[in-house]
């Protein structure tokens, strides 16, 4: 059974620890120059955040 109480919940919101509110992160890939030759180059890619889904903020549900 599902007890009611006269709390009230709220929303809590920070900013996202891993892309600091931007919701966008740089990710760096190693990409090959070819097969024969063993060197290349680190491509930096930027990405949606996964941590905050792009948003940049989240959001905690707290009871007060």
């Amino acid at each position: 059974m599902l007890a009611w109480d006269n709390s009230v919940m709220k929303y809590l919101i920070d900013l996202c620890p891993d892309c600091n509110g931007t919701g966008e992160i740089e990710t760096e890939h190693e990409v090959p120059m070819s097969f024969s030759v063993s060197s290349g180059a680190v491509e930096v890619r930027v990405e949606i955040c996964d941590y905050c889904n792009g948003i940049g903020e989240i959001h905690t549900l707290t009871a007060d």
